[in-house]
C-alpha cells in the first residue's frame, strides 16, 4: 500500500525531531495562502520542483517550493512538499511527504536543478501540514533532506 505521510507527521513529528525553535513570519505562498505576501527576494521560486541530493534509491526523488517565510532571527524558510521517497510505515510505505519546512540555506546546499514547475494549488496534506506547523509555533529543519528523511524514517519505525 502506498500512502503519504500525514498532515500531523509533517507538522508533528517533524518539527519536535531535529528543527530550530523559531518559527516564521508570512513572506510567500503559492497559490493559495496558508502563509500570506510574496517574498521580494528569494534563491526559490514559488511552484518549483527540484531534484536534490536524495536518499541512495531515491534518487528520482523532488521537491516542490511551496511556501517562502522569513525567519525572525534571519534567513528564510522554504516550505515544500516532497515526492519520489520511500518510507516504511505501520500503514504502508509512504511516497511523499506534503509539509517539510527547511533553512533556505539547508535547502540550497542539497539542490541540484530545477526540474521542472508545479502551479497548480498546494496538496491538502501541506495545507493541513503547514496549518498545524503555524499552531505549534513549529520550527525548520537545518540538516540534508537526505538526513531529514532518515530521521523520519526512524521516527515512524521504517528505514
Amino acid at each position: 500500500m502506498r500512502t503519504a505521510l500525514t498532515a500531523a507527521l509533517g507538522a508533528g513529528l517533524l518539527v519536535v525531531s531535529a528543527c530550530s525553535a523559531t518559527p516564521s513570519a508570512p513572506v510567500a505562498t503559492q497559490p493559495m495562502p496558508p502563509c500570506g505576501q510574496e517574498a521580494t527576494f528569494s534563491t526559490f521560486e514559488l511552484g518549483a520542483v527540484w531534484s536534490y541530493e536524495s536518499r541512495p534509491g531515491e534518487e528520482g526523488s523532488t521537491f516542490t517550493v511551496r511556501c517562502i517565510e522569513e525567519i525572525p532571527s534571519g534567513g528564510r524558510s522554504v516550505h515544500i512538499e516532497i515526492s519520489g521517497i520511500s518510507i516504511d510505515t505501520a500503514g504502508g510505505v509512504a511516497d511523499s511527504i506534503g509539509h517539510l519546512p527547511v533553512a533556505e540555506d539547508t535547502l540550497t546546499e542539497v539542490a541540484i536543478e530545477r526540474v521542472g514547475f508545479d502551479d497548480g494549488p498546494a496538496s491538502q496534506s501541506f495545507i493541513d501540514g503547514y496549518s498545524s506547523w503555524r499552531e505549534a509555533n513549529g520550527g525548520v529543519w537545518t540538516v540534508p533532506l537526505a538526513q531529514v528523511l532518515d530521521e523520519v524514517a526512524a521516527t515512524v519505525g521504517g528505514g
